[in-house]
């Protein structure tokens, strides 16, 4: 799946990670890019699903729709420019962003260090 990060001024942590989805609509296909937020992410791997939906308001923000399986370059080089995203992001440097914008139950955006076991 393509997928970029973008800076976002909407965006409640300044960015949103902008995957291509793939959907259908009276069985034609469509591509959309949709704005998802860091902290909607992990949902949205869990339940999106390709070709399934003609909505990804659930996700989060679609930026723009064509017809086909997938954009042509020109149209991804657009999103680029228009957009300002990066779609060269390796997945595993999208994972640590998204650890990073994630709130625990204490309210600190970095769990507590456990106690230790000498309980010194």
């Amino acid at each position: 799946m393509l997928e970029g990060i973008g800076r976002f001024g909407h965006a409640e942590h300044g960015f949103c990670i902008v995957p291509v989805c793939q959907g259908l609509i009276h069985n034609k296909e469509f591509y959309a890019f949709v704005a998802v937020e860091p902290q909607n992410y992990p949902y949205f791997k869990k339940h999106y699903r390709a070709g399934l939906s003609s909505s990804f308001d659930t996700y989060g923000q679609e930026l723009l729709r064509g017809w086909g399986r997938m954009p042509p370059p020109d149209i991804v080089e657009y999103m680029r420019r228009k957009y300002d995203i990066d779609f060269g992001v390796e997945p595993p440097l999208v994972e640590r962003m998204i650890a990073t914008t994630e709130v625990y139950k204490n309210g600190l955006p970095f769990p507590l260090k456990p106690a230790s076991a000498s309980g010194a």
